[in-house]
């Protein structure tokens, strides 16, 4: 309390508000090296910082606290006026810096930088690489369906080109044959034999349009050959056509002309060589296991027999060996699974320890029509 001429004045203890001054940046040191103060973005090299601020408060008691916004939010205490900082990672920061007297903060002195990533974790860096890789990833598929359809393309051809083998081979033996009728004056069986073969003909030339055709159609042409054959050897053998009941002959696929080169050798190199006794042929269709099989068997000389009578080491026809080049090339298509194999075989029939014929066992996947 104070007297005065005018009353007595009460004054209440109350603590002084410090009074701070402004406190700024006063240097910036990157790598050693000293930098105009101001935002500045640096290399993914210079990444050592020393920052030295100035707070001109003449207080003994006068104390600093500071923070990198970017790597910490927390505020660190120092009595320093000069912080360091060491390898900082890539990146956008803000260094903030506030004096502090007995509990009291002065006001915040800021200075932003950054420091650029290395090229190759920058974005336009990760960009051009994703870019790079789609492009390679998208090179390689479409180099492996090109190359895939190259290889379907060059099994389709192989296929083609031996179809288009067969058909001058059976067309040359069935001419051969009307020309014989005609030396012969045969006409009536000329007339017969033509009309007989301008129909298998048509089926052959339709069948060979397709890679896969109904064991029907391809039935049909089959007989017509086997009929134009017992015309052209007066009847010396008969055949049957068996189809069990679980195969579908209208919706089950095969390969065009496959058995008819089967069926022809049976003819010339196995009943045809027979001293007595009239030719039997059977075919038959029917299911084993995950296949369809075909046997052709017939009561002719044997395979073995056949060689010795026509003086070769292969008794096995020009159109035969044609059927298993057919079969080997539809193994190479890739679209069929491994379980997928066309396959032949050739063995002489037994009966007693004589032989007394030849079958021949055709195995095909099974294929449905869609």
């Amino acid at each position: 309390m104070i007297g005065t001429d005018d009353g007595i004045e009460v004054f209440e203890d109350t603590i002084q508000k410090y009074h701070f001054n402004s406190s700024y940046i006063s240097s910036f040191i990157v790598n050693g090296v000293s930098v105009d103060v101001g935002d500045q973005s640096f290399g993914h090299e210079e990444n050592n910082i020393d920052i030295s601020f100035v707070s001109p408060n003449y207080d003994y008691e006068i104390r600093y606290n500071y923070r990198l916004v970017g790597a910490t939010n927390d505020w660190t205490e120092t009595e320093r006026n000069t912080v360091k900082f060491s390898r900082l990672a890539p990146g956008e920061y803000i260094f903030e810096m506030r004096p502090f007297v007995s509990g009291q903060l002065g006001e915040i002195a800021s200075i932003g930088f950054s420091v650029a990533p290395h090229f190759t974790r920058s974005w336009w860096f990760l960009s051009l690489i994703a870019i790079i890789c789609i492009t390679v990833v998208y090179l390689i598929i479409l180099s492996v369906k090109q190359s895939e359809l190259y290889k379907r393309e060059a099994i389709e051809s192989t296929q083609t080109a031996l179809r288009a083998q067969m058909n001058p081979h059976f067309l040359f033996n069935a001419l051969n044959s009307i020309q014989n009728y005609i030396l012969m004056n045969e006409k009536e069986l000329s007339l017969k034999y033509l009309n007989k073969f301008s129909t298998l003909v048509r089926q052959v030339l339709e069948n060979s349009n397709h890679k896969l055709v109904s064991i029907k159609d391809d039935l049909e042409a089959l007989e017509h050959y086997i009929q134009i054959e017992a015309v052209r050897f007066e009847d010396r053998f008969n055949y049957e056509v068996i189809i069990e009941d679980e195969v579908d002959k209208h919706n089950f696929l095969i390969p065009p002309l496959l058995l008819q080169p089967i069926v022809e050798n049976a003819i010339w190199h196995g009943i045809m060589h027979k001293e007595s006794g009239k030719g039997e042929i059977t075919i038959r269709y029917k299911f084993m296991g995950d296949s369809l099989v075909c046997l052709i068997s017939d009561n002719g000389v044997g395979v073995k027999k056949a060689r010795e009578i026509e003086g070769v080491n292969d008794a096995v026809s020009y159109g035969l060996k044609i059927t298993k080049g057919r079969l080997k090339v539809f193994n190479k298509d890739s679209r069929k699974e491994s379980s997928e194999k066309y396959s032949i075989s050739v063995r002489d029939i037994n009966k007693g320890g004589t032989v007394s014929g030849t079958e021949v066992e055709v195995e095909i996947p099974i294929l449905i029509s869609k």
